[in-house]
C-alpha cells in the first residue's frame, strides 16, 4: 500500500473519529436540554401548596393510548391499547369551588379519594400527590440531565476544535494534489511538443 493511499485512510478514519463524536456530543445535549424549566417552576408552585385536602372524582375519562415494544416501535393499534384515565374533581376552599383532573396509567373510578396540596393564597394552585412524586423524581432525573447537556456541549466542542485542522489539511492537500497534476500535465506537453 502506498504512502498516500495509507494517509488517504488515516484521514478518513479520523473525520469518521471527528463525526461520530460531534453527533455523539449532539445527542447528549439534546437529551440533557429535554426539560424546558417547566419542572422547576412546577416545583417552586408546589412548595406553595401547604395545606392539603382530600377530593372525591366526580368524572372519569378514559383514553386508549397505543402501547410501544421495547424498541420503540406501535404494537397492533386494533387489539392492544393502554387505557389513560383521566379523573375530574371539585374541592372547596373558603366557600369557592375549585376544579382539577389526575391523569393517571392506574385505573381511575367515579367515587375514588385521594389526597391533594394547595396554595393557601391561590387555592386553585393545587398538586395531587402522585404529581408531587412524580416532579421531584423529574426534578432528580434533570439534575442528572444538566451533566449529560455539559458532557453533549463539551464533547461537540472537541469534534469541532478536531475537525478544523482536518478540514485544513484536507483543503491544502486538494490544493497541492491539482497543483501537482496541472504541472504532471504541463510536463506531459513539454514532452510531447518536444517529440
Amino acid at each position: 500500500m502506498s504512502n498516500n493511499a495509507l494517509k488517504g485512510l488515516l484521514i478518513a478514519f479520523l473525520n469518521g473519529i471527528v463525526c461520530f463524536i460531534f453527533i455523539l456530543g449532539f445527542i447528549l445535549y439534546s437529551v440533557g436540554r429535554k426539560d424546558d424549566g417547566k419542572t422547576e417552576e412546577n416545583i417552586r408552585k408546589m412548595e406553595k401548596c401547604t395545606e392539603s385536602i382530600t377530593v372525591t372524582v366526580t368524572h372519569v375519562n378514559v383514553f386508549r393510548q397505543p402501547i410501544y415494544d421495547e424498541h420503540g416501535n406501535k404494537m397492533d393499534i386494533e387489539t392492544k391499547h393502554k387505557p389513560l384515565y383521566e379523573g375530574r374533581y371539585t374541592y372547596i376552599v373558603d366557600g369557592e369551588e375549585y376544579e382539577g383532573r389526575q391523569v393517571s396509567s392506574k385505573k381511575i373510578e367515579e367515587g375514588d379519594t385521594f389526597e391533594i396540596s394547595y396554595d393557601p393564597n391561590d387555592p386553585s394552585m393545587h398538586f395531587s400527590n402522585d404529581d408531587i412524586k412524580s416532579l421531584k423524581r423529574t426534578s432528580e432525573y434533570n439534575k442528572g440531565g444538566s451533566f449529560i447537556t455539559w458532557a453533549g456541549l463539551i464533547l461537540m466542542i472537541i469534534g469541532f476544535f478536531m475537525a478544523v485542522p482536518l478540514a485544513i489539511y484536507n483543503i491544502v492537500s486538494r490544493i497541492k494534489e491539482k497543483r501537482e497534476h496541472k504541472r504532471r500535465m504541463q510536463e506531459i506537453e513539454e514532452i510531447k511538443k518536444n517529440m
